[in-house]
């Protein structure tokens, strides 16, 4: 890394949450370029978090504390705006500002906004004005309202673009005026942001498309952890493990997985097994309620086994033969997918978004029709009975961690070239 002589680059990460704390693939990825970062002997690097919810069993004595280590601090928000991502905090600012301006770091790197606010890029650039702002979009939070996921209420059919009218029917309590003001207000905070990085590049150009000029948003792909070794097929007993990773919500397909399993128990094929490994945590509580009732009419294909911790990860995807992402919305560049693929482990997903974008249909993975049950079951099904399907796939375990792309992005901002 180049730039001064003799002098480490300082960067802060700034994180909507913290992966002790909730488990998500924007912290995921946000802690790993943490770590990574904070290994290089060229660098300097520190993680603030936030926790939502009073600190999940966290024992937080102020509004930024240290719970973990002395590189990690938690943000402790007392409420959160996720319409508008205007931060009331009244003890915010000032606190923020003073831990910059102790850090001092040359760049100030956000995953996410949400819990910090929008307002946090210009805090930033007042308590750091030579550092450079950098903000990677995990989700499409800036355009959309319902949690970011370009899915439309009540029905859930994908959402191609926004605008003050479709937005407005979604959300009629908001109507045309509040979109309008939101959309405004978020727009203007960006300004403060020198480079925005998109996990994917399906998510660049839906950015680009909303306005963001194409030379202010960069494509790198997200940091992931390096593989423990090589990968070996799971041994061979008759069945085909189906193994679903991640927060069990029906935003991520969950109920979608239940009832194509349910069809292929029905039909009489008892060659597959479903694995559900997650929580149900950090989802709404219409959402939440949703799913509890589909996991209270599980066929006896699917088998529920809770959160799990993110160290074994690893192991429990060595026990499956395939990795399912059934996702209803576009996603980016999901966490889950480059796990999968660290271990060796065809990934079947929705043909949508980021997912069909980091899979290629017949090679590292398998398409099916997105939003359709009978076409998971079909795929799991006809899977379960040409095994070998899955043997010919081209899995390496290799997984590109995302490191070189943001030290080279750093490397420009520090030098002010963006």
């Amino acid at each position: 890394m180049s730039g001064i002589a003799g002098s480490a680059m300082r960067v802060l990460i700034v994180c909507q949450g913290h992966p002790s704390l909730n488990r998500g693939g924007n912290e995921i990825a946000a802690f790993e370029l943490f770590t990574q970062m904070n290994a290089r002997p060229d660098c300097e690097a520190w993680f603030l978090g936030c926790a939502g919810g009073g600190g999940s069993g966290v024992e937080l004595r102020g509004r930024i504390t240290q719970p973990f280590t002395e590189r990690e601090y938690i943000y402790a928000p007392s409420v959160a705006d996720w319409f508008g991502f205007a931060n009331r905090d009244p003890l915010f600012p000032a606190e923020f500002s003073a831990l910059i301006e102790e850090l001092a770091p040359d760049v100030v790197h956000f995953h996410g906004f949400g819990n910090v606010g929008v307002e946090a890029f210009a805090i930033a650039r007042r308590a750091a004005p030579t550092a450079r702002i950098l903000l990677t979009l995990h989700e499409y939070a800036a355009i959309c309202a319902h949690h970011g996921q370009m899915v439309k209420r009540p029905s859930r059919a994908l959402c191609e673009a926004a605008s003050l009218r479709a937005c407005s029917q979604c959300y009629p309590e908001h109507g045309p005026t509040g979109f309008f003001v939101r959309d405004n207000y978020i727009r203007a905070c960006f300004e403060h942001v020198d480079r925005f990085i998109a996990p994917s590049a399906f998510l660049r150009q839906r950015f680009i498309e909303w306005g963001i000029a194409s030379e202010r948003i960069t494509h790198v792909p997200n940091v992931i952890a390096p593989g423990s070794g090589p990968t070996e097929p799971r041994e061979a007993d008759g069945l085909l493990r189906v193994g679903f990773f991640g927060k069990v919500t029906p935003m991520k397909g969950i109920g979608l997985l239940i009832d194509a399993a349910r069809l292929l128990h029905e039909g009489g094929n008892q060659a597959v097994r479903i694995d559900i490994h997650g929580t149900l945590e950090g989802q709404p509580d219409d959402m939440r309620a949703e799913t509890e009732q589909a996991l209270r009419r599980l066929p006896p294909n699917v088998h529920v086994n809770g959160p799990y911790d993110p160290a074994d990860v690893d192991a429990l995807m060595r026990r499956v033969d395939a990795v399912v992402v059934p996702s209803i919305w576009w996603e980016n560049a999901p966490v889950v997918i480059e796990e999968a693929r660290r271990n060796g482990r065809a990934v079947i997903c929705a043909d949508i978004g980021g997912m069909a974008e980091a899979i290629h249909n017949g090679v590292d993975g398998f398409h099916f029709k997105a939003g359709d049950p009978g076409a998971l079951a079909q795929l799991m099904g006809g899977l379960s009975a040409l095994p070998y399907q899955l043997s010919e796939l081209c899995l390496d375990g290799q997984v590109n961690s995302g490191v070189t792309g943001h030290v080279a992005l750093y490397d420009i901002a520090r030098s002010n070239r963006i």
